[in-house]
């Protein structure tokens, strides 16, 4: 019988970071919980910024699903073996995935389920919602809140980006 699959953090790194300076961040993690790690870039930092990519909240959220797409279709890893991690700026996308009960899927990729296949939509097996846990470290309440204040994060409410404060209480 092949040996039971590690648990896998899906990591999402901080700002002022990028994939390469936390290499060696990641594998001390992965050591000391025994665990695979996943981490991706965000559309605007590390390489692709050298294409002139700007960064954006969306981005990060299209980067982090990209992410569990790949880890839940393609390399069949089940949700419920996924740890979404996000350290900092990470905390946004990591909360924003751990927060969504279903993605949008291509179609065809899950014909063993009727959800996936049928409303393009993912099933528990491949929903965010059933990962394993979610750690968020030196998390962000909101952008501007970690910038200015309270206040601030109210008036500009329209400008004010990762507004995780409101995410948490969706997160299953």
């Amino acid at each position: 019988a092949a040996a039971p699959r590690r648990d896998l953090i899906l990591y999402s790194h901080g700002n002022a970071e990028d994939v390469s300076i936390s290499i060696e961040y990641l594998e001390e993690v992965a050591q000391e919980v025994q665990a695979d790690v996943f981490a991706y870039e965000y559309v605007g930092y590390g390489s692709s910024a050298l294409n002139g990519d700007k960064p954006s909240e969306a981005g990060c959220y299209r980067a982090v699903e990209a992410a569990w797409r790949y880890l839940v279709l393609t390399l069949a890893i089940p949700a419920h073996q996924i740890i979404i991690f996000g350290r900092s700026l990470g905390s946004g996308p990591t909360l924003h995935l751990a927060s969504q009960a279903f993605l949008i899927l291509p179609p065809g990729v899950c014909n063993a389920c009727t959800l996936c296949s049928n409303a393009r939509l993912s099933c528990a097996r491949h929903s965010p919602s059933e990962c394993g846990g979610v750690v968020v470290q030196s998390g962000l309440e909101s952008g501007a809140r970690v910038a200015f204040n309270k206040c601030v994060s109210i008036a500009c409410f329209p400008l004010d980006i990762f507004r995780n404060y409101r995410v948490v209480p969706k997160i299953k």
